[in-house]
Parts: structure tokens; sequence; C-alpha cells
């Protein structure tokens, strides 16, 4: 990417049956906790989840592998000790990376309004077909 991408950004879902299959039905942009330099472009056969203004592939689905350059899986707490650990990654702030304070700023509602947005669906959908496996 041109420019890092680090902090709670807005990000647009894309459209069709295979992102609803991934995220549910819904339209409404939702924010996820973004921490990368670089970007990828989907491979082929592959449909994008959601995308921001700065990085136009956030995350892809194909098959039943799902990848994203969010951190779906960050905790409140943990995202806490990647400020004290990683803080140093913030600099310079940019219209891409967001200050320590506005990272954590609300961050456990942030956290809960992305997992549901996100995080509990990808991971449902991508664990279904292990756990109709384990019922088999």
């Amino acid at each position: 990417m041109s420019a890092k991408e680090i902090g709670w950004h807005r990000v647009t879902r894309g459209g069709g049956t295979e992102v609803e299959d991934w995220l549910g039905a819904g339209t409404e942009p939702f924010e996820v906790l973004a921490w990368h330099h670089d970007a990828f472009e989907l491979p082929p056969g592959a449909t994008s989840l959601y995308s921001s203004g700065f990085c136009p592939d956030q995350a892809f689905v194909r098959g039943n592998l799902a990848a994203t350059v969010a951190h779906v899986e960050v905790t409140a707490e943990l995202l806490a000790r990647w400020i004290d650990i990683y803080g140093y990654d913030l600099e310079p702030l940019s219209e891409t990376v967001q200050s320590p304070e506005a990272v954590l700023a609300g961050r456990a509602a942030k956290v809960r309004d992305m997992q549901a947005a996100v995080t509990d669906p990808l991971y449902r959908r991508w664990l279904g077909p292990v756990r109709e496996r384990a019922r088999g």
C-alpha cells in the first residue's frame, strides 16, 4: 500500500449472495480494526467481502477460505497491549493512521460491534463444515 492503515476504519460490504452467506444480510458499513502496511490482490475466483477507502480489498472468500487484513480477532484487552508494545507504529499520524488515544477510545463497544458485524458471522460460516463433519 502507499500508506499504512492503522485504527478503526469504516468498511463497505461487497455485494452478492456469497457475501451474505459469510456475513449475513445487511448493507450498512461497519468499522474494523486495521493494522497493516500491505494489501493483496484478489485471487482468481475470490469474492471481496468488504473494502475501505484506503484499501479496496480488505477481505475475501474463496470456497471455504477466508482472508482479511483487518484484525477481527482482537479483544479490547489485546488492543490495549498492542498499543503498549507496538504504539511506535502509529507514527506519523495521518488520514490512515490514528493516534493511540483514538484507537483506544470506546474500544470495548467498537470491538463488540465489529464482532457482531464480521467476526462472529465469519467464524460461524468458516467453521460450519467442521461442525457438520463432527456431527456426521
